[in-house]
Formats: structure tokens, C-alpha cells, sequence
């Protein structure tokens, strides 16, 4: 399903209480990029106007990166892992060693000590 950018601002703004169901990459990507360039014109032409741009777009931000991890086959609670960064930047880690099978490699060994 292809949308367009205005219809995935509208959805973006229409569903910005729904915590269920699923987002496609594009109903994420475009308010992204437009929370991106609208709040840094906004933040340019007056600081305060700005966070209220990026105040206004929380509760959206949030619903549609929950969808997006429904869509992806994550819970929405791992929306939540970004508050700790240390604890993130590991999962993120473990996660691509995963996707690279070279984790299941280094679990398999049992004994390093062999292997050198």
C-alpha cells in the first residue's frame, strides 16, 4: 500500500490515540521527517514555538512508533528502551549479532579456551 505524504500526516494526526494495530514504514517515515523539518524551522524562528511543535507531536510520536513495532513484531513497550541508552545501545548490539548469526556461533562454544 503506497500513501502519500499529506495522507500519511493525515493518518498520523487522526490516529494519534490508537495504541493498537500496525503502521506501514511510510505512516512512520513522513511524520518523522516532517516533525524533523518543521521543528527545526520552527525552533529557528523562535525557541519556544518550537517545543510546543514538538510538545503538540508527543502523544502521536509515540502512538505511531508503537504501531511501527507492532508492525516490525515487537511489543510497544520497547518504545520505552530509549529512555535508557546504555541498556539500548546493548540491545541494539544484540540485536544485530542476532540478525548476523554470529551470536548462535559464540553460544554454541562452550569452552573458548579450546579454540585458542
Amino acid at each position: 500500500m503506497n500513501i502519500t505524504f499529506g495522507e500519511a500526516l493525515s493518518m498520523f494526526y487522526k490516529r494519534w490515540n490508537d495504541f493498537d494495530g500496525r503502521s506501514t514504514r511510510a505512516e512512520y517515515w513522513y511524520p518523522v521527517l516532517y516533525m524533523f523539518v518543521a521543528g527545526m524551522i520552527l525552533g529557528a524562528i523562535n525557541q519556544w514555538l518550537g517545543s510546543l511543535f514538538s510538545l503538540i507531536n508527543l502523544v502521536p510520536a509515540i502512538a505511531v512508533g508503537i504501531r511501527r513495532m507492532h508492525d516490525i513484531g515487537k511489543s510497544g513497550w520497547w518504545m520505552l528502551i530509549c529512555l535508557i541508552p546504555l541498556i539500548d545501545r546493548i540491545r541494539s548490539f544484540v540485536d544485530l549479532l542476532t540478525r548476523l548469526q554470529i551470536l548462535q556461533f559464540f553460544l554454541k562454544i562452550q569452552h573458548f579456551s579450546s579454540y585458542i
